[in-house]
């Protein structure tokens, strides 16, 4: 059979050197000639190869199979009955092998094939919308995803609706738009009725919500929630993507030790159960917690890892985030040049994906570079714009970070009363929102800002208040840095 296949290979190099010779000869025959020719083609590979291997070929036997199916044949229902098998063959391959241009371009033809009951197309219509989402298509996903919502409707598959439903409102929490993205919850909790099976994928989708208005109390509480159904439930797989969010969420609010633990527990379950797509999120979330703990040299090999993973599958979504953590990693490093590289893809492509969130997370990111450079007016825009675009999206954790940057600015171009203004918004911010390691910043900013400008009885007040959150949060460069601010000031 070897020999045979490369002699026919030899045989189709010699008669087609060039393409367009090769096209011309194709098109001289009519379209029910190549039809028959395509339907030939398809009984043999189907004839010649075991099962496995015809599914690692299944994307060119689905096209053979749409070929052989143009014609107006005898057995026309036929040929389309193997067009539809081939096409949820090379879906499922292409799904499993995280091909998510592929599986989205697959997804569509079976969604959309005229033989398709009304569930398989759902199912495939949601593969559709959810491949679109992480390939940065979001008008096109969120209309794919309202399809497949009165599609699953239609089939009474409540679980392929809600799925769909989470997946806009995850896009609307991206973008930004929370108002959107509370009524699809509530769409969610409407279409799920009394079944609790079903009502928990709109409690998750609410752990969402909390968690990115920074209400991280009653995100944690749901996250828990779901937790705990899904293991209950034997959901191994999304109860681990369950704890990369809520990984995430503590390594954001400076529980990062717990955090560490939760996003190491995910990657084993999720790579046990070959859940690519969630093993990258939670990889690039344990990068950055490693980050935020002083571990630069694992955090870039972890968020390295993740980058990578994120091409491969082409999650354009995933790598922009993962891009900007790089850029964190790379000024902790005071290696200005490669952050300023990486905040310029990752915000080249988070405005192409329509994350609106993380734009702004970026800007003040990419501000502190401005900063360090005492390039003031350009920080003070970059800030001033990540600003609006936190209070657009009700980002306020990093609403809180950049303001208190502003502080910082206003303080050194002499406006002082604006300044301490910005200094208190920061610390209102991030006690609101539960984001402790950064309150404990906030605090020594303000407390040796009151201390340079003689109010130093508040000033001590601050910093000691200060030295108490970074102790507890155990951030012992930050409680050192601030013992010695306590001390200089006992003196005066």
């Amino acid at each position: 059979m070897h020999n045979r296949l490369v002699r026919a290979f030899a045989e189709l190099v010699y008669f087609f050197r060039h393409a367009m010779v090769r096209d011309a000869a194709y098109v001289l025959h009519l379209p029910s000639e190549r039809a028959e020719l395509h339907c030939a083609v398809l009984d043999i590979l189907e004839a010649t190869f075991p099962a496995q291997m015809l599914e690692a070929i299944s994307p060119e036997l689905a096209e053979h199979a749409t070929l052989a199916a143009a014609a107006n044949s005898a057995d026309a229902q036929d040929r389309r009955t193997r067009e539809l098998h081939w096409l949820r063959v090379a879906l499922r391959f292409a799904a499993g092998a995280f091909r998510i241009e592929e599986s989205a371009k697959f997804a569509l033809r079976v969604a959309l094939h005229p033989d398709a009951d009304a569930a398989t197309s759902a199912d495939a219509m949601l593969q559709a919308g959810a491949n679109a989402l992480l390939l940065g298509r979001r008008a096109e996903a969120r209309n794919l995803l309202r399809q497949t919502v009165l599609r699953a409707t239609d089939a009474g598959d409540i679980k392929c609706a809600l799925q769909a439903l989470n997946h806009l409102a995850g896009s609307m929490i991206d973008a930004g738009e929370m108002d959107q993205a509370r009524t699809v919850v509530d769409e969610m909790r409407a279409c799920a009725g009394d079944d609790a099976a079903m009502a928990i994928l709109a409690v998750n989708c609410d752990a969402r919500l909390h968690d990115a208005v920074g209400e991280t109390a009653e995100a944690e509480r749901l996250y828990r929630q779901c937790n705990e159904h899904a293991a209950a439930a034997g959901e191994t797989a999304r109860a681990a993507r369950i704890l990369v969010n809520l990984g995430g969420m503590m390594t954001e609010t400076g529980r990062t030790d717990e955090a560490r633990d939760l996003l190491k527990r995910s990657i084993a379950l999720l790579r046990q159960a070959g859940e690519k797509r969630a093993e990258t999120v939670a990889l690039g979330n344990l990068g950055w917690n490693e980050q935020a703990c002083g571990n630069l040299a694992v955090a870039e090999q972890l968020l390295a890892q993740a980058a990578r993973m994120a091409r491969e599958i082409g999650s354009r979504l995933d790598e922009a985030v993962i891009l900007g953590n790089l850029g964190n990693l790379y000024l902790a490093r005071n290696d200005t040049s490669a952050a300023s590289q990486a905040y310029t893809e990752a915000l080249a492509l988070h405005r192409e994906v329509g994350n609106r969130r993380h734009e702004g997370i970026v800007l003040g990111d990419w501000a502190i570079i401005d900063l360090r450079r005492d390039q003031l007016d350009e920080a003070e825009a970059k800030f001033s714009r990540a600003i609006e675009i936190h209070r657009e999206v009700r980002n306020r954790r990093s609403e809180g970070i950049c303001e208190s940057y502003m502080g910082a600015i206003f303080e050194r171009t002499g406006r002082v009363a604006e300044a301490e203004a910005h200094f208190r918004r920061a610390i209102a911010l991030s006690n609101e929102v539960g984001d402790l390691r950064h309150a404990g910043h906030h605090a020594m900013q303000l407390g040796s800002f009151l201390m340079k400008h003689g109010e130093r009885e508040e000033g001590r007040r601050f910093l000691r208040e200060a030295l108490r959150i970074h102790e507890s949060v155990q951030d012992e460069d930050a409680a050192a840095e601030c013992r010695d601010l306590i001390a200089k000031a006992a003196q005066r």
